[in-house]
């Protein structure tokens, strides 16, 4: 059940604008991340990884205080359309857009330091999550923690004869053993997984 890493199209300004559109009338697959993310009761700053339709982001900054949240992502058009979204949410003081690739070196400089870095659905994109968590790690505060939730590689789903975007994320996802590999290796790392059916729920913090 080898991984088959999902081929990264380019996007166009139209697309991305009814790529958020969609997600807007539906925002299930957000529900759950959302809700371990506000358990996690942290306050402050914010840094959401790859944040495609900015759902999550809108849905952070609408129902937590005292949070501000940066958002990076790769697409540049995908920058455009949620910008767009998000002004028209009145959401333009608590949410800032950035271009960065968490798989490149990020700038400190331009980013900062955050209290909770998360990342949604993102994970299964990466082709280096050594390199990525690398990079996010110096971002974040003392005490701080990063979340990631994806969903993860099950034989179930994985060899249905159908081929459509969610189960060419399902292929392309990492399984628990591999995440658990990357991150063991990491000596200062306290790492709790959570799963669920279809996803996982992961939870890193930095000790000493």
């Amino acid at each position: 059940m080898r991984r088959i890493p999902e081929k990264e199209k380019p996007v166009s300004l139209e697309e991305a604008e009814k790529y958020i559109k969609r997600y807007l009338k539906d925002k299930r697959c957000y529900k759950h991340p959302l809700k371990q993310v506000k358990s996690l009761g942290i306050k402050g700053g914010y840094l959401e990884i790859d944040f495609g339709p900015a759902i999550m982001a809108m849905e952070v900054a609408k129902s937590m205080d005292n949070i501000r949240v940066t958002g990076i992502e790769r697409c540049r058009h995908r920058i455009d359309a949620a910008e767009k979204i998000i002004n028209e949410e009145g959401l333009e003081g608590k949410i800032r857009l950035l271009s960065a690739d968490a798989e490149k070196n990020l700038s400190p400089e331009e980013l900062g330091e955050f209290d909770l870095i998360y990342c949604v659905y993102t994970l299964h994109h990466w082709q280096n999550p050594k390199t990525a968590i690398s990079n996010l790690l110096k971002h974040l505060k003392k005490n701080g923690l990063i979340f990631i939730y994806d969903l993860k590689r099950v034989p179930c789903l994985y060899y249905l004869p159908l081929k459509n975007n969610f189960l060419n994320s399902v292929r392309a996802s990492y399984t628990i053993r591999e995440i658990k590999n990357i991150l063991g290796s990491y000596k200062n790392l306290k790492i709790d997984i959570n799963e669920d059916f279809l996803g996982m729920g992961i939870i890193i913090k930095v000790c000493g």
